[in-house]
């Protein structure tokens, strides 16, 4: 069990980490055991919508983060880029909060419990008992995740944002389906277990009291999701106030930053049309080119992209939104219609910068590429595309 008081995270990527600090700053402050006085702004919902006739709550004022309030559990990924990043992150958590290293903070936990059975039986078994009553999930996908829940059947998870991920989980629980992530290639037994588990989350999570989401994405803009999430979630948004009072003043400097996608290594954009969008959206610059890499992305890919467009390439440390604010940015920044066409406006919002979409052309779209995948990217790039300014590549 935890100290009376805390309250566990799990977390598994550096978005879910920071998604996890901005919570804990708006909800748990130290020696408070309700939230905050909120106010009614409906920054993330469509009027008329059945969720838009509900009160998204923001939380007011932030608090100073304090660790004492939470406990995180990092869940670490298999893949390097995915690791070096949260451990970047975790150690600028350490720093901000005083202690000299991961080791000496006992507020941050690190699980590899990926790497052997007896090494994930030992973390479902510690993490369950000290999941309390609303442990802070980031990855309901996750059969890591989904088994510690499945063991703690007094639990009640609240949903913290996994980017767009968040869309695809909602549209999941709307449609009371089994939470089996789309590209999973489970084989044997681990198929068995992991269906198992992915029905018993979704039963558990939509047979109770609604589920509270903590999100920037535009859920209620969706229309066949809006009026049956009605009664299955509580909403909570947020505008990144914590990293903005974290870091209050970047610097800023003339020319573009481009933001990278792993839509290529995923196989939904083919990498020449990708190349050249790129190099189109780069002549349009009026200073200093840069490309801030997707950590999935290639040394060989960044290189080629280096040369066609003459963009300095930057492998962030962080996550886009506080690589950013901590680190320096543009005045004009483009970004695909990923999740950070959604996080950066928010995240960014008052500083004197442009956040532009870039729109893949139809022709961009690979031929083999998932049909669950083309879509879903089309319906981000309709719902960002209402939101910031949009612009073909090259145009």
């Amino acid at each position: 069990m935890l100290p009376d008081g805390q309250t566990l995270a799990l977390v598994e990527s550096p978005a879910q980490l920071l998604h996890a600090l901005e919570y804990a700053a708006a909800w748990l402050p130290p020696d408070r055991a309700e939230p905050l006085p909120t106010a009614s702004r409906q920054a993330n919902l469509t009027p008329g919508s059945q969720l838009a006739k509900t009160k998204l709550e923001h939380p007011s004022p932030v608090h100073p983060l304090k660790l004492d309030s939470l406990r995180i559990a990092v869940l670490a990924p298999n893949r390097s880029s995915d690791r070096h990043q949260i451990l970047a992150l975790s150690t600028l958590l350490n720093q901000l909060a005083g202690a000299a290293s991961p080791a000496g903070n006992r507020a941050i936990d690190w699980y590899d419990a990926r790497r052997s059975v007896p090494r994930m039986i030992g973390a479902v078994t510690r993490l369950a008992s000290q999941a309390g009553d609303q442990p802070l999930v980031g990855d309901p996908f996750s059969g890591l995740i989904q088994a510690i829940l499945a063991v703690s059947p007094n639990s009640r998870p609240v949903i913290i944002d996994d980017g767009s991920a968040t869309i695809e989980f909602l549209r999941r629980l709307a449609a009371h389906a089994s939470l089996i992530r789309p590209a999973s290639r489970r084989s044997g037994s681990r198929r068995l277990l992991g269906d198992w588990l992915g029905r018993h989350t979704s039963a558990v999570l939509t047979g109770g009291p609604p589920v509270k989401v903590f999100s920037v994405m535009p859920l209620a803009q969706i229309p066949e999701l809006a009026e049956d999430l009605a009664d299955l979630i509580h909403l909570t948004g947020h505008n990144y106030d914590w990293l903005k009072t974290t870091f209050p003043h970047p610097v800023l400097h003339a020319g573009l930053d481009l933001i990278g996608s792993s839509l290529t290594q995923t196989g939904v954009i083919k990498p020449q049309a990708y190349l050249a969008g790129l190099t189109a959206a780069a002549r349009q610059a009026t200073g200093p080119v840069r490309y801030l890499a997707h950590r999935r992305e290639s040394d060989a890919g960044l290189a080629l992209i280096a040369q066609r467009t003459g963009a300095q390439i930057v492998r962030p440390a962080l996550p886009a939104e506080l690589e950013l604010r901590r680190g320096g940015l543009a005045s004009q920044i483009m970004t695909l219609p990923t999740s950070t066409a959604f996080t950066l406006p928010l995240a960014l919002s008052d500083l004197p910068v442009a956040v532009h979409l870039i729109r893949p052309e139809p022709d961009w779209i690979a031929s083999d590429a998932p049909a669950r995948s083309v879509s879903f990217l089309a319906q981000l790039d309709q719902l960002a595309a209402a939101r910031l300014n949009a612009r073909p590549m090259g145009s």
